[in-house]
């Protein structure tokens, strides 16, 4: 008899840890061995048991060490042959790109019918893409075609762009800086860098980019 995929489920709404761990409890083949409520707690997880598949949300702004783009590159790094999974709210052309470009080959939006996290689990433990139809109707079309040039992510660095990312979810300056193990001068200064090179000049302006860009977890257009 063949041994069941084992799978691990991420995520800091408590309600969808349990919705998914419920529908993957329904399949036979499958068998969750553990779940967690943000980044730091999967990557401990992770440390502690066997895993074929993780599911994890994209936002999880309450982690230590860093979540979205950061957390799934690294999840890349520290275990090569893990299948992972995005569920998300997020459906930002930028977004979507830029987690395919780390590697993730499966994305499914939580408006999505329950049904197509099932889907997704197969597409990952057997190697292929998937986008469930939430984001294959608004996004395949284009998203693996290379982003223009003048895209104002793009301009950030990497350390600019957690700084925003980290900012916007409601830490101060201080938080991150403590977070990250850098200085509050540092952390202002990437602060203000960015939102010179986004041509932001108010607090509303970067957090009405936040929203349109994916920056935040929930609420994006």
């Amino acid at each position: 008899m063949q041994a069941p995929i084992q799978l691990v489920i991420a995520d800091d709404h408590p309600g969808v840890v349990a919705a998914v761990r419920h529908l993957v409890s329904s399949v036979d083949g499958f068998e969750v061995v553990g779940q967690a409520g943000d980044a730091d707690e999967l990557l401990a997880l992770l440390g502690r048991v066997r895993c074929d598949l993780a599911i994890t949300d994209y936002a999880m702004p309450s982690s230590r060490y860093g979540d979205g783009i950061f957390l799934l590159e690294f999840l890349a790094r520290r275990h090569p042959d893990l299948r992972v999974m995005v569920l998300t709210m997020l459906e930002t052309r930028v977004l979507v790109s830029n987690i395919l470009r780390a590697g993730i080959k499966v994305i499914v939006s939580k408006a999505d019918e329950p049904q197509h996290i099932l889907e997704g689990m197969l597409a990952a433990v057997n190697d292929r893409i998937y986008l469930s139809p939430q984001l294959d109707a608004k996004l395949i079309r284009r998203t693996l075609e290379p982003l223009p040039t003048d895209d104002p992510i793009n301009k950030l660095g990497k350390r600019e762009l957690e700084v925003l990312r980290m900012y916007v979810t409601g830490k101060t300056v201080s938080e991150i800086a403590e977070q990250l193990n850098r200085s509050v001068k540092t952390i202002s200064a990437q602060k203000q860098t960015a939102m010179r090179k986004l041509q932001l000049g108010t607090e509303a302006a970067l957090f009405d980019f936040a929203v349109r860009h994916g920056l935040l977890g929930s609420g994006e257009a």
